[in-house]
């Protein structure tokens, strides 16, 4: 069946004008994962669409989810152009750009890199193995997004939320911060990366439940 699916969704992405690459199967909490990419010579509002379209596929052949985006799809051209996560039962598919390569030169991430690990070391211990309080992601992807995994759920405050924002306000205005909630210890039905928090300069874009967050946290959930 699932071999059907693939065939089915890379017939339809070629029929789109849009190649299908890899499909990562769920598991863990992390919804299916798909990259596609699109001709050099699209431009990129003609992309978007075109993928809106072709999800419709997606829709159709992969069940929602209850409590997370039940799929993902990563959209390549000369670099990344965006996210689009769906699947989620009762949500509006959400749209990430990524797309700013002004923003994402090596020089400003490492200045974005510096300025956000100075201002986390106030709050905890940065650690790759989860054995501190949080890690910011150390390598440059290509693109205007720092990566924070929270583990100690405590960390997470609307103060925090609130300087991390007005970092990419005071410099950074094209920026993204992509936080991943990964609670340590783990509660009782919860799944790592099933819940996510993208902060911008101008907005926050939330693709987490926090009431079943509250329920499934208690109090260590201070949002």
């Amino acid at each position: 069946m699932r071999d059907e699916v693939e065939d089915l969704l890379k017939n339809s992405a070629h029929e789109a004008g849009l190649e299908l690459l890899t499909i990562g199967p769920p598991g863990g909490g992390v919804p299916m994962q798909i990259l596609v990419k699109a001709p050099e010579t699209m431009d990129k509002r003609e992309a978007v669409e075109r993928l809106r379209r072709w999800s419709m596929n997606i829709r159709s052949n992969v069940p929602d989810s209850e409590e997370g985006w039940a799929w993902s799809v990563i959209v390549l051209q000369d670099g990344p152009l965006g996210f689009l996560w769906g699947g989620w039962k009762g949500r509006e598919d959400l749209w990430t750009d990524e797309s700013d390569e002004e923003a994402s030169n090596s020089d400003e991430w490492q200045r974005l890199y510096h300025t956000l690990s100075e201002y986390l070391k106030k709050h905890g211990v940065d650690n790759v193995y989860g054995d501190g309080d949080f890690f910011l992601r150390d390598e440059n992807l290509g693109h205007a997004t720092q990566y924070l995994r929270i583990n100690n759920v405590e960390v997470l405050t609307l103060t925090l939320i609130a300087d991390l924002q007005d970092i990419l306000r005071n410099g950074f205005g094209t920026w993204s911060i992509w936080i991943d909630l990964d609670p340590l210890p783990p509660a009782e039905g919860q799944q790592a990366g099933e819940h996510h928090l993208i902060i911008r300069a101008d907005r926050l874009e939330e693709a987490w439940d926090k009431s079943s967050l509250r329920a499934l946290l208690g109090s260590r959930f201070k949002l």
